[in-house]
């Protein structure tokens, strides 16, 4: 993989639960690690819930290898969200993943 086409930084959260100020559980999100990576947009549809209209679009995230990243996870780039659909370590050398996301807008 060409490290010139990693041109995004971003951020793999996972969810963790911790005290709130208060003492009561809270659900956030902490940074799991963060990476180089290629967003490409692959398809994008748009639907109406709860009388919104809104967007979808499934984006191939390329990155190098990084062992313990799950589909519970999601991937942050700048002020955008991407929950992660599958991923793909490809041809199975530990060298570089292709992740599947959906970004809501």
């Amino acid at each position: 993989m060409k490290s010139g086409k990693l041109r995004h930084f971003i951020s793999i959260e996972t969810a963790t639960t911790v005290d709130s100020s208060t003492g009561a559980p809270e659900d956030t999100w902490v940074a799991f690690a963060t990476a180089r990576a290629q967003i490409i947009p692959v398809n994008g549809r748009e639907y109406f819930s709860a009388s919104q209209e809104r967007a979808s679009v499934t984006h191939k995230i390329k990155m190098r290898y990084l062992p313990g990243i799950t589909e519970e996870m999601r991937i942050k780039f700048d002020d955008r969200i991407f929950e992660i659909e599958s991923i793909i370590n490809f041809q199975e050398k530990n060298k570089e993943l292709e992740i599947m996301a959906t970004e809501n807008v």
